[in-house]
């Protein structure tokens, strides 16, 4: 996108996590919306969330947005994270695969 609501948006959020970044402004931005999903455990339970990458072409950021995420009766918790489909190559956020997961503010 080049929405200059978004790019503004994206320098805040950088800024306030780097504050010695304050001068990023991403030049490509991409933004992956996933709509209405089912959980694994719950066909009827649903949630809509969004992955947002953004670069300047020296540094790049992910922003993973949910909205009003609900745990629904699943014996275990998301995994929040990104995963080159290797099974060796990935990163997981803190509190994946546990509770604290659908509390979380920012990291």
């Amino acid at each position: 996108t080049t929405d200059s609501d978004v790019i503004q948006r994206i320098r805040k959020e950088v800024a306030s996590a780097f504050p010695e970044l304050t001068t990023f402004s991403a030049t490509e931005v991409l933004i992956v919306t996933w709509d209405n999903v089912g959980y694994v455990c719950s066909s009827e339970e649903r949630v809509t969330f969004q992955c947002v990458l953004a670069t300047n072409g020296v540094h790049s950021f992910v922003f993973f947005l949910y909205g009003d995420v609900n745990s629904p009766r699943c014996a275990n918790p998301p995994q929040v994270g990104i995963n080159a489909g290797n099974n060796v190559d990935f990163i997981s956020v803190n509190g994946s695969l546990t509770k604290s997961i659908f509390s979380i503010n920012r990291e």
